[in-house]
């Protein structure tokens, strides 16, 4: 299923789950930082040389994660009463393409993620500025007071940052959350693009937009979150965010 343009339905109000999958820039290794200082009681040549092999590796390792050096891969959404969807963007045209699907779709809705202000919606307007996608108004990230159209639902298990934070698959495990058995991690991903295998790359993203569903039906019982009543009564009542025929991309 892919991310279709949204034109019949209102989404004054609606909420989505969104995710993205992200890799390195094919060019990240050019952009690393050429400045590396070994540790000062590394005298010779050979070690000091393996060091900085090793420093370089490590720092194109983290440029899936570093919004300057990533690409967007794919992205996951669950519209609340509909059904997730994923895509792929193999090329920077079809990831252009796809963001600026997602923007159009949550032109008036509410954002709900898991690290959202601090990894997704950073990466995606950066890759909009570089991709020269049209994008919504400057969100307000900070993590104490953000835009009142999005929920992090990583801030919320962490109140705010006082308790540690830990990783959607650790609450999904602690919730007893079904997980797809192929046990794909994040950090599996920019190793699945290079293999070409975007089968799993979208299953895995699918995965963790219903696992993020699913966390935040079972965040509260309250009107914290949105304002109004977010968690069934019952924890086998079907949550906001089941699947129903309605398409809503």
């Amino acid at each position: 299923m892919t991310l279709q343009k949204i034109d019949n339905i209102n989404a004054i109000d609606h909420r989505f789950i969104v995710d993205i999958e992200t890799a390195p820039l094919p060019d990240a290794a050019s952009f690393a930082d050429t400045n590396l200082r070994p540790p000062k009681n590394y005298k010779k040549a050979e070690t000091i040389e393996a060091w900085k092999q090793d420093a370089r590796a490590k720092a194109l390792d983290r440029a899936a994660l570093d919004p300057d050096l990533c690409r967007v891969v794919a992205i996951g959404v669950w519209p609340e009463g509909g059904s997730v969807e994923a895509e792929v963007a193999r090329t920077p045209e079809e990831e252009h393409i796809m963001i600026s699907k997602l923007w159009a779709l949550l032109r008036r809705g509410h954002i709900v993620g898991y690290n959202v202000i601090g990894f997704d919606l950073p990466v995606l307007l950066r890759r909009s500025l570089y991709l020269s996608v049209e994008h919504p108004p400057a969100f307000r990230l900070n993590k104490y007071r953000p835009s009142n159209n999005i929920t992090d639902l990583m801030l919320q298990m962490s109140f705010d940052g006082a308790m540690p934070y830990r990783s959607l698959r650790w609450y999904a495990r602690r919730f007893g959350l079904a997980t797809s058995a192929d046990a794909i991690d994040g950090r599996d991903v920019p190793m699945l693009v290079t293999l070409g295998q975007w089968d799993a790359v979208k299953a895995h993203v699918e995965d963790d937009v219903r696992l993020t569903g699913e966390l935040a039906s079972r965040i509260e019982r309250g009107d914290i979150l949105w304002g109004r009543q977010l968690v069934p009564q019952e924890l086998n009542t079907p949550a906001p965010f089941a699947a129903s025929n309605e398409t809503v991309f």
